[in-house]
């Protein structure tokens, strides 16, 4: 039989924190809440 040349991954939990991944995720999360605010500021008319 062959030996298995699989390699272990680590898990994502196991990863050290990266301050731009944060920030990014951080700025996908308000996305949403910031165009919805801008949908509100504008006129009727216009959507």
């Amino acid at each position: 039989m062959a030996k298995s040349t699989v390699v272990p991954f680590a898990l994502p939990s196991e990863f050290s924190p990266d301050p731009l991944t944060e920030v990014i995720q951080a700025g996908a999360k308000e996305q949403p809440v910031y165009a919805g605010r801008v949908l509100q500021l504008l006129p009727s008319r216009w959507i």
